[in-house]
């Protein structure tokens, strides 16, 4: 009898510890993934839109090289930087925040990643491989060689949405027909 209660006790006992890991586990797990949270709202709440863009005097990134095949003309890159600047602007402006411009030379799309600004707005075709690995926004350009958007971190999906919503405010209002007559003067 006391081996059949000391037996009962002993499974009683791995069961509980058993629990107590698994328990012990998810608070873990749980604990590890909130701070990701809290740093897409402290990025959105510091009052300022930090996007990254490309030096007019730029190399373009090995990625686009490849996929390209060609340097972008500078005649191609001009209007496109008009918009990217004014679209920029316009849509801090419709987040309530300030509007920060990081100049990059090179390699935007692995400074974005290190967190280095909220987003790139740098005529950056969207290709599968980009949506794969970032959050890309409504295309707010198009043309025979593709669509130009929005690219953020794929963690920050606040962010995504409300830029999504900005550009098709924009559209329809009729400002992106705009930016791109503008552009081209």
């Amino acid at each position: 009898m006391k081996k059949t209660i000391n037996f009962f006790l002993c499974l009683a006992g791995l069961v509980f510890l058993c629990l107590l890991c698994a328990f012990a586990f998810i608070l873990i797990k749980n604990w590890n993934s909130e701070p990701k949270l809290e740093e897409e709202l402290i990025a959105l709440e510091d009052g300022k839109l930090k996007v990254g863009y490309m030096d007019s005097n730029y190399e373009l990134p090995e990625e686009l090289k490849k996929e390209l095949g060609v340097e972008i003309s500078e005649e191609f890159v001009s209007p496109l930087k008009k918009i990217d600047e004014s679209l920029g602007s316009q849509i801090a402006e419709r987040l309530g925040r300030e509007y920060v411009a990081v100049k990059v030379d090179s390699d935007i799309l692995k400074k974005l990643s290190k967190g280095k600004f909220d987003c790139v707005i740098s005529a950056v075709k969207v290709t599968p491989e980009i949506s794969q690995n970032y959050n890309v926004s409504e295309p707010y350009f198009t043309d025979q060689n593709g669509q130009y958007a929005v690219i953020l971190n794929k963690d920050n999906q606040t962010l995504l949405d409300e830029v999504n919503e900005i550009i098709c405010q924009l559209d329809e209002e009729g400002i992106l027909d705009t930016l791109f007559l503008e552009s081209n003067e």
